[in-house]
């Protein structure tokens, strides 16, 4: 079935079926910081040129007061959910830093890239590459971040949240981890444990990734060995801080034990269940997600991790 018949089947299931999202009873979020700058990169990232197709900036109106900076990393749905979470936000009060790298074609390319030194060398490649897609995204929103807060001295004073959807909380793990982000609080809306588990596993695998040899051992043990900031690699240095999770129940574009993966590796923090799948939990935002991450932005902006 193509993706335009999943998401005819989701709207269907939407509308028709009792899908919703379960918040927490208590969110009790950690105490620890999420890792500030100071992390064993370099600072320097690209410029706005390099970035233009991948990075967009959304400023509160003028003479609206601003809340804070929401860096928000969409997924391969982000047409459906990004706009939706990014125009409730602004009209919040929020800022609103849009963080959409190539991550998919960079890791294609290099899948499809002659590597002399096997597998094992071509996973080791291709989690250097994974690395480098997150580390840039980073660089970049850090750099947006800075020129809104240059640009409007309050914002120095107010919360900055990290929402990562699908693909884009894959790679939220790790921009948060590089601490080059002065994030207070990150939400992360149907990760997964590991972008190549979820990539073996996805019911998308064929239309993306077609026959190249992500099972095989020793690519896996190459990617495994290399990565720093694949989200199950970067997940632990974020355990105990204030970060937060949504599943969805029956996932299958981002499999529901690579969500428990994910959640587990973060140290099972809050997390709001969604008892539908991921297109009903995405082209659904406004009741499936916005909620969440309000309910995220509300805690960003009051004295974290203190709210009950």
């Amino acid at each position: 079935m193509k993706l335009a018949g999943f998401v005819t089947a989701a709207l269907i299931g939407g509308l028709f079926g009792c899908v919703r999202l379960h918040a927490p009873e208590r969110i009790a979020l950690g105490s620890a910081p999420l890792p500030q700058a100071g992390a064993p990169i370099s600072e320097a990232g690209p410029d706005r040129a390099e970035t233009a197709g991948w990075i967009r900036v959304r400023r509160v109106a003028e003479g609206r007061e601003s809340r804070g900076i929401c860096v928000l990393l969409p997924g391969i749905l982000g047409s459906y959910s990004a706009p939706t979470s990014e125009n409730r936000l602004c009209e919040d009060g929020w800022n609103i830093v849009v963080v959409a790298p190539p991550l998919v074609s960079s890791v294609l390319a290099e899948m499809r890239a002659d590597h002399p030194g096997g597998l094992e060398e071509k996973g080791a490649c291709v989690a250097r590459a994974v690395d480098s897609v997150i580390v840039r995204a980073a660089q970049a929103a850090r750099r947006e971040v800075d020129a809104l807060r240059a640009a409007d001295g309050t914002l120095s004073q107010r919360p900055l949240l990290v929402v990562g959807e699908s693909l884009g909380a894959l790679m939220g793990v790790g921009v948060v981890a590089t601490g080059l982000v002065p994030a207070d609080a990150a939400l992360f809306v149907a990760g997964g444990g590991s972008l190549i588990d979820v990539a073996a596993d996805s019911s998308l695998r064929r239309i993306l990734f077609g026959d190249l040899p992500i099972d095989e051992p020793a690519f896996r043990s190459g990617y495994a060995a290399a990565t720093r900031f694949d989200s199950l690699a970067a997940a632990p240095a974020l355990r105990g801080c204030p970060v937060a999770c949504v599943t969805a129940g029956i996932d299958l574009i981002v499999p529901v034990r690579s969500q428990e993966a994910l959640w587990t590796a973060l140290g099972e923090p809050p997390r709001y269940r969604f008892d539908g799948g991921h297109l009903e939990l995405f082209v659904f935002a406004e009741w499936n997600i916005l909620p969440a991450i309000r309910d995220m932005a509300a805690r960003a902006g009051a004295a974290l991790p203190s709210v009950p």
